[in-house]
Formats: structure tokens, sequence, C-alpha cells
């Protein structure tokens, strides 16, 4: 599973399917192509959707992906998975 930017979400999803990028999904040591379940809009700067600023909330980029922030998707991953194996947080600003 993959957490992105809302407005990348196309994006990452679009590398992840495209057999033009599928070399970039081999695993090293014979282990296999990566394969992600789901990808996830959320945007770090909203710890929830109280923290979602008006012209944020009425851009149309946004609107389509529901609850985006960091407490949204977490429960997303809490309901759609019983468990999470390892967690890799990286953020550049």
């Amino acid at each position: 599973m993959f957490a992105c930017h809302p407005r990348l979400l196309g994006i990452v999803e679009n590398i992840l399917q495209r057999d033009a990028d599928a070399d970039t999904r081999v695993l090293p040591f014979g282990a296999g192509n990566l394969k992600v379940e789901k990808v996830l809009a959320c945007d770090v700067s909203f710890d929830t959707m109280a923290d979602v600023d008006e012209k944020t909330r009425n851009d149309r980029r946004y609107q389509r992906h529901g609850d985006y922030s960091i407490q949204g998707m977490m429960g997303t991953v809490a309901k759609d998975f019983s468990a999470v194996d390892i967690l890799i947080h990286s953020i550049r600003l």
C-alpha cells in the first residue's frame, strides 16, 4: 500500500501500472516485482479534515479523494488491512 499527495495519486497509479515502467518495479535478489494493493491519498499538512482550509476543500483535485487527512488515511488502513508489516515514512518538503 502506498500513500501519496492527493494531486499526485493518478501519476503514482499510472507508474505502478504502465508497462513502460515495469523495470522499475523489479525487486532485488530475484524477489519478484513490487505489487501495490492500494494507493491512498494523504496530505500530511492536515491531521484531520477539520484542519483543511476552505481553498483546499473546494479544490476539485482534492474533493474526489474523500478524507485525505492523516487520520483519514489511517482509518482506511485500519478498515482495509488487519495489520501493517512495514511502515516507511518519507516526506520531502
